[in-house]
């Protein structure tokens, strides 16, 4: 939109997203990102925190509900997005404003937290390692060493079909 000041802002969450919905049943996502600066400094030799600021993250549409379920507190996430002053009165009266984000795209970082891919579309944990079964044999793998791995399974879904090679499957 002409006019906005567009913004991507690196850092980390401060409370898990929440999901709400508007009286038309359109989701919307909300959460905090806190972002610093770091400088270096010479004297010192040392890295020094600058303040935080905190902007409140706004996402609406189809895409609030996986960030819903995918953001959580202290996650690094980058978000993008029109940058929004808010201004809003306290209980006590006071005219306070805070910077908020109408985020188009939210990143989770993948630096510190892992994702795993699960089967469907979704996200998920890591599941725990495989116990090994009673009746196998054979030391463990060694460091630096890859278990022995299973076969791929035959590709299964509307790409799985009886196609010729170098044919599209569609």
């Amino acid at each position: 939109m002409a006019g906005e000041t567009q913004v991507t802002v690196t850092g980390h969450t401060t409370g898990d997203a929440e999901l709400r919905f508007t009286k038309a049943g359109d989701p919307v996502a909300n959460f905090t990102v806190a972002h610093n600066t770091r400088t270096f400094d010479k004297n010192t030799q040392q890295w020094v925190d600058g303040d935080p600021t905190f902007y409140r993250v706004t996402v609406f549409g189809k895409p609030a509900e996986p960030v819903a379920e995918s953001v959580r507190k202290g996650d690094r996430v980058t978000v993008t997005g029109a940058l929004e002053y808010r201004e809003y009165q306290t209980k006590q009266g006071e005219t306070r404003s805070s910077l908020g984000i109408r985020a188009s795209d939210v990143g989770l970082s993948l630096w510190f937290k892992p994702a795993y891919r699960s089967g469907g579309n979704g996200w998920s944990q890591p599941a725990p390692p495989p116990q090994a079964q009673q009746g196998q044999s054979g030391p463990p793998p060694q460091q630096g060493q890859f278990a022995p791995q299973q076969p791929p399974q035959q590709q299964q879904g509307p790409w799985a079909g009886n196609t010729q090679a170098g044919e599209a499957p569609f």
